[in-house]
């Protein structure tokens, strides 16, 4: 079973018209190297929970801003997953228990 926080940022914006495509890929403990309101604001949350205890569901942080998703789930076998894309938000994967694997590509090679 995996244990997953998803955080929702409606903090970092891209147009449609002029998609910018940015990908980190880091562990928590670096989190402080990238410097906004919204990465602050779920650095404090991770670090005041007990992350291991929480249940599935939406917690708000900033209202509609700044959310997180708390979810646990047994990962679908590679050959059925499939990307995801975000324009509006910015989505930040903390895995709490377990282990999962995530591909990532460039949003233009995708069809």
């Amino acid at each position: 079973m995996l244990a997953i926080i998803r955080a929702h940022s409606a903090y970092s914006h891209a147009t449609k018209s002029a998609i910018s495509v940015t990908m980190i890929h880091d562990t928590i403990n670096h989190l402080s190297r990238y410097q906004s309101d919204a990465y602050r604001m779920i650095e404090k949350f991770i670090a005041e929970q007990d992350c291991t205890k929480l249940e599935n569901g939406e917690i708000a942080i900033d209202g509609k801003n700044l959310f997180v998703k708390v979810m646990s789930y047994q990962p679908k076998p590679i050959s059925e997953g499939k990307f995801e894309t975000h324009i509006v938000h910015a989505d930040l994967q903390y895995i709490v228990e377990g282990v999962e694997l995530m591909q990532i590509t460039d949003v233009r090679h995708l069809t």
